[in-house]
C-alpha cells in the first residue's frame, strides 16, 4: 500500500486533524479532533482511556491488510456508538502502525465505558488482544500534547 492511498483509511466524518508520518520507515496514521472546546469545559470528562490493539499483518510497512481494514472499521465503529452516542466517553484520537492500533477517549466513568466495552466485544475473538489502560486526567494534558505534536509536524 502506498503512503498516497493511506489518507483513505481515515473517516472524515468528523473534523479530525490527520498525519501520516514514518517512523523508520515504518508508517503510522494519526487523527485527532481538534474541535472540543465545549466538552473539555464541561470538567464531566477526567478519565483517560487509551485501547491497544494488536494485528497481525503480513504487510511489509505493518498496515494492516486489506482483510483487516474491515474489521478496524468494525471496531472503531462499535466503539464510537457505544461509547459516544449517549456522550459516555469521547474519542479524540487514533493511531495505526506497526501492527497496533489504538484510540483514546475520555470517559465520564471509566467503569461504565470499560463494561459497556466488555459487554459489546467480549466474545469475539479479537478482544483478546486489547490491553486498556486508564488514568485520571481532568486537564486533558494527554489531548493538549497530542495536538501539539500533530500542530508541530504540519507546520
Amino acid at each position: 500500500m502506498l503512503i498516497k492511498d493511506l489518507n483513505s483509511l481515515f473517516d472524515h466524518s468528523y473534523n479530525w486533524t490527520t498525519h501520516i508520518v514514518e517512523i523508520d520507515g515504518i508508517p503510522f496514521l494519526e487523527k485527532c479532533k481538534s474541535n472540543l472546546r465545549t466538552i473539555i469545559e464541561s470538567n464531566e470528562y477526567e478519565n483517560l482511556l487509551i485501547v491497544k490493539w494488536a494485528y497481525a499483518t503480513k504487510e511489509a510497512c505493518l498496515l494492516p491488510d486489506l482483510n483487516q481494514i474491515d474489521l478496524l472499521y468494525f471496531i472503531e465503529n462499535e466503539l464510537i456508538s457505544l461509547l459516544e452516542n449517549d456522550w459516555q466517553s469521547i474519542l479524540y484520537y487514533a493511531c495505526m502502525g506497526d501492527g497496533k492500533k489504538e484510540w483514546r477517549f475520555y470517559s465520564k466513568d471509566i467503569t461504565e465505558t470499560l463494561n459497556r466495552i466488555k459487554k459489546s466485544l467480549g466474545e469475539h475473538s479479537f478482544y483478546g488482544d486489547f490491553s486498556f489502560k486508564t488514568e485520571k486526567d481532568p486537564e486533558w494534558n494527554d489531548y493538549y500534547n497530542i495536538n501539539q505534536i500533530l500542530s508541530d509536524c504540519l507546520k
